[in-house]
């Protein structure tokens, strides 16, 4: 026999209602134990179970549907834990009957991509929306045996047409969210842009497409300096750039987004140069915990390994106007300071390595000043033979 549905009383609206009140509002401390933790948690199971009769009884009601979505009217930032039963429902329902769950967007004024974005946006810091977002506009990757290749990246356009908000619309906003004030916000914008770039064999229209997409291009590298000179840089905002010209180096036709990206990049090389030796902010909800000089402290690893990361991307693309002035800041002097210096950060080693390997291995017209600049002005092999000298001196026994 077939296993029995759920009791009639709970497929009607009201009951309905009823658990998706408990999963989008807040209980107040004057509430039970049971309406705080467990009714919740309950509610999320029921409306995410994978029940044909609950399921059609809340595509049924468009007010269950602007219920449930009437979380992200609240302000920033969500309860995480509602913030997660509410995304795991919506995610539940658009995999179960997609096009009942898009009817909705284009039917009803309350919850059109005009209106829904904007709010999505505003809370893009959870990590709930963030989930949210990666899976119903870019899509989980499909499951694969061991040893067998994933499966190739979708078209720019076949992408979109899959997708539950326009990318033409989504991709510009996430894009402006990189130069968020909130951290948290930033970090997921770059994540969620990272993910759309992977599962796409093409760069987004916005970053190519004629003077426009030169000028999104420049303020994308723009953002990676903060908010001005002094300030330290927007790793955020440098992670998608570095994703982007990795991904666009590996395309055997040349991108425009490419040249923009390589000519802002070079405009700007002094800038991410100085940035090597800026402090790495701590979070803010750190930083209050600590004195007034406690960023100084603040390892700054990750962040020169990016930095370093560009550079390497400047090196092979072997173009005068960003290898010539690295040559005359004399990044050399840097790279070995990083590589020789004593410190605990193996990631800088391999990144600097890779920057002298980079340079010794280049083919390119500008290979015989990239070696003058790093055997010769820098002194690779004194500095080298000092450093085997020390070495062995300490070995040396007493």
């Amino acid at each position: 026999l077939p296993p029995p549905g759920p009791p009639r009383s709970l497929t009607k609206p009201e009951s309905l209602g009823k658990l998706v009140e408990y999963i989008t509002q807040m209980p107040t401390e004057d509430d039970s134990e049971s309406r705080r933790f467990k009714f919740p948690f309950v509610a999320s199971e029921v409306l995410s179970c994978d029940m044909l009769a609950v399921r059609d009884a809340v595509f049924a009601s468009p007010a269950l549907i602007s219920q449930l979505f009437s979380i992200l009217k609240q302000p920033a930032p969500l309860p995480p834990v509602l913030a997660g039963y509410v995304c795991k429902v919506i995610t539940t329902l658009q995999k179960s009957s997609p096009p009942a769950f898009r009817f909705f967007f284009e039917h009803d004024d309350g919850l059109s991509v005009s209106a829904l974005l904007p709010q999505l946006l505003k809370h893009l810091g959870s990590d709930a929306v963030l989930q949210l977002l990666v899976s119903l506009c870019v899509g989980e990757p499909a499951p694969t045996e061991p040893g067998m290749p994933a499966s190739a990246a979708s078209s720019r356009e076949e992408l979109a047409a899959t997708s539950w908000l326009p990318h033409d619309v989504l991709i510009p906003l996430v894009l402006d969210a990189l130069e968020s004030d909130d951290p948290e916000l930033a970090s997921n914008a770059s994540q969620l842009f990272c993910c759309l770039l992977v599962a796409s064999t093409e760069p987004p229209l916005c970053l190519e497409e004629g003077e426009a997409g030169r000028v999104r291009c420049a303020a994308l590298v723009s953002a990676c300096l903060g908010k001005d000179v002094s300030s330290p840089p927007n790793l955020s905002a440098l992670e998608v750039v570095l994703q982007l010209l990795c991904r666009l180096r590996e395309q055997a036709s040349p991108s425009p987004c490419a040249a923009h990206l390589l000519d802002a990049i070079g405009d700007k090389i002094d800038f991410f140069f100085c940035a090597l030796a800026a402090p790495a902010p701590l979070p803010a909800r750190i930083a209050r915990f600590l004195p007034a000089d406690g960023s100084a402290c603040r390892p700054r690893g990750h962040q020169r390994c990016k930095l370093l990361l560009l550079m390497e991307e400047g090196f092979r693309s072997v173009r005068p106007s960003i290898v010539e002035p690295l040559l005359q800041l004399g990044l050399f002097d840097v790279v070995l300071d990083l590589l020789l210096s004593p410190h605990t950060c193996n990631a800088v080693h391999m990144r600097t390595a890779a920057i002298l390997e980079c340079a010794i291995s280049s083919t390119s017209d500008l290979a015989a000043p990239i070696r003058t600049a790093l055997i010769t002005h820098s002194k690779l092999p004194a500095r080298l033979l000092a450093l085997v000298k020390s070495a062995a001196k300490s070995a040396a026994p007493p």
